[in-house]
């Protein structure tokens, strides 16, 4: 089964095994390890069954690893901080981080603009720290995990001057309601929220990934489609080839931690008629993802004009369907 764990899971690609054939821990395909903090998975037979307390634990692992995590922030250097931690988690905890300082800042709208001007050089500071860090001596698992947060503290650094020079000064300023902001609830988890979409953070495991240079036009596109996970409706990116539409899609996915899968249908995905409303899910039934009929609360994106949606057995946690150009769908 191991060899398939990367087609079930986005982050995982390879589970430790006890003498006892318990399972303990898990693996990125880059080799970084989240324990399962003493739990234990027995793999047996029945492999769903096993696999379901796999993806349970990785739940349960993520949100563990990222609370310690949150502690131990406030009393380590960062610099070090970075090089203990997963690279999920600090970036999760960073935006967290990045999140209470500017509410803080914007507390008092007398002088809240005048301390996103400080809270600036602090940002700045934080960049400069891992610039000096990647240029280093540094193992190779410490640098994937470093270079993300770097172009994530970067966009914050950009971020903040940007609303120092707008004159925000209280937090309910639009140009501040417009970011994804990380807000830790100690009942139900951290909450992403944008404008008036509020989302749970769905920990799932992403391992060492890239990020995205967020531009302006990301950051248009992540409202959208955060306005549309809220309403249980579907996106539509649309534009020429190759500008990013799927790539977008897909990092709002690693944001909110959303498993996300990418479906290319091909010229087998044709539109639906009257005569033979099926006749648009011959493409995706062929890979056993797609089913008419059926309710799905996520992101859809693909290429023609057709309704679409999952089976339920589909694990309700799924981010979007990706697939290049146009798509819109409950």
């Amino acid at each position: 089964m191991q060899p398939h764990l990367g087609k079930v899971f986005d982050g995982l690609a390879k589970l430790e095994f006890s003498a006892t054939n318990a399972i303990t821990a898990m693996f990125s395909a880059e080799g970084e390890k989240i324990t399962f903090g003493g739990a234990e998975v027995q793999a047996t037979s029945m492999v769903e069954e096993w696999l379901t307390g796999v993806e349970t634990n990785m739940y349960k692992s993520v949100e563990r690893v990222a609370l310690e995590s949150l502690a131990d922030y406030a009393k380590t250097d960062r610099v070090s901080w970075v090089t203990k931690w997963p690279g999920q988690i600090i970036i999760l905890v960073g935006q967290m981080d990045w999140t209470q300082q500017i509410e803080q800042a914007l507390s008092d709208p007398s002088t809240g603009n005048a301390n996103l001007k400080e809270y600036h050089k602090k940002c700045i500071g934080d960049v400069e720290g891992l610039v000096g860090l990647v240029r280093g001596d540094i193992s190779k698992l410490v640098r994937k995990a470093v270079s993300p947060l770097v172009v994530i503290d970067v966009h914050a650094r950009d971020v903040v001057v940007e609303m120092y020079k707008a004159g925000v000064k209280e937090p309910n300023d639009f140009n501040w309601l417009s970011q994804l902001r990380y807000i830790p609830h100690p009942e139900e988890g951290v909450q992403v929220k944008m404008i008036s979409t509020t989302l749970p953070y769905g920990n799932e495991y992403l391992g060492l990934q890239g990020r995205l240079v967020v531009t302006p036009l990301t950051d248009r596109c992540y409202r959208t489609l955060m306005g549309a996970l809220a309403l249980d409706l579907g996106g539509a990116p649309e534009g020429p080839a190759g500008t990013g539409k799927t790539e977008t899609t897909k990092d709002l996915g690693k944001a909110i931690a959303r498993q996300t899968i990418v479906v290319c249908c091909l010229g087998r995905f044709t539109a639906p008629t009257e005569r033979d409303p099926k006749l648009g899910f011959e493409g995706g039934t062929l890979l056993g993802m797609l089913s008419p009929a059926a309710e799905y609360s996520g992101l859809l994106t693909y290429v023609p004009t057709c309704c679409l949606a999952l089976p339920a057995n589909v694990r309700p946690d799924l981010c979007c369907l990706a697939l290049p150009c146009l798509c819109l769908l409950r």
